[in-house]
Formats: C-alpha cells, structure tokens, sequence
C-alpha cells in the first residue's frame, strides 16, 4: 500500500476524512475498504449509503458496521447478507445491537435461522415480543431456543 493509501486509511479510523471523500471502496491487497475501517470505528458520514460494498470475504461495511453497534438511526438495510449467509440484521442480533424499533424478525438464513432465533439465544428479545412460533426449516421455534438457552421460562411462552 502507497503512502498515500495509508494516509487515507488512517483518517478513516481517526474521522478525519474529508467531507465530500468519495473513494469508500479503495481497499487494502486483503479487500478490507476505506468504509470498512471508517465504519469499524463508527467514521462513516450521516449521508454514506454504500453498505453493500464487500471485502473479499463477503463482510459487507453493514456487517462491520452491526458488529460495532454503528449502524445509524433509520438504518433499514437489514437483509444484505454475507458469504455466511447471515443478514445484517442477524449479526447486529448476535452482537446485542438491534435498534429497540427493529421489526424484522422472520429474516432468516439458508437454515432457517431467524434474527428471532438468534436474539433468543442471547436473551435479547424485546420484552413484548409475541412470536414464539417462528420455526427454523429443522422445527426449532424461537420459543425453543429461548427454552434451550435457559433464557425464558415455559409459563412465559404458554400465555
């Protein structure tokens, strides 16, 4: 990487790119972009809209962003998925980082999995939560998994 380069990336993790930087995919030999490390140390601009933007494992600058809790207000983007098949919206889940206002919770993976089943196996499912039935394609219920992971007692669910 030229000097440059380097330069750039480093003001992406400092926050310090310029406001009208326009050169978000310039990446790294590994394929990790500019708005990978800018969303990384939450530096992206208010305004960026390329979340599909991939490294060359598939991470999107959205899942980078989720695992960061760094997704703005609004984000709504949640069903972009990674070469692991999980959605953004399943890795904010298995980091604790769902927006309180998060409504998607039947987006699954290849296996079914649901963001549902994901934040039940966290105990992060917001308290007037009501579907419990969801099923991944094996049968497993949300409500199982929040059962299986000791998260939430059987009465709570047979309301």
């Amino acid at each position: 990487m030229d000097i440059e380069t380097k330069k750039i990336f480093q003001q992406a993790r400092k926050g310090e790119l310029p406001e009208d930087f326009n050169q978000w995919e310039l990446a790294t030999d590994r394929g990790w972009t500019v708005a990978h490390t800018a969303a990384s140390f939450s530096n992206l601009p208010g305004d960026f809209d390329q979340w599909r933007l991939s490294d060359k494992n598939g991470w999107t600058v959205g899942h980078i962003a989720a695992i960061n809790s760094k997704l703005p207000e609004g984000f709504h983007w949640w069903d972009i998925f990674n070469d692991i098949n999980w959605s953004i919206a399943h890795i904010a889940a298995s980091h604790g980082n769902l927006p309180a206002d998060f409504s998607q919770w039947r987006l699954a993976d290849n296996d079914g999995w649901t963001v549902a089943h994901v934040a039940a196996s966290r105990n992060d499912l917001p308290e007037d939560f009501t579907q419990w039935e969801i099923a991944d394609k094996k049968g497993y219920t949300v409500a199982d998994i929040a059962v299986q992971y000791g998260h939430i007692p059987i009465k709570k669910i047979k309301k």
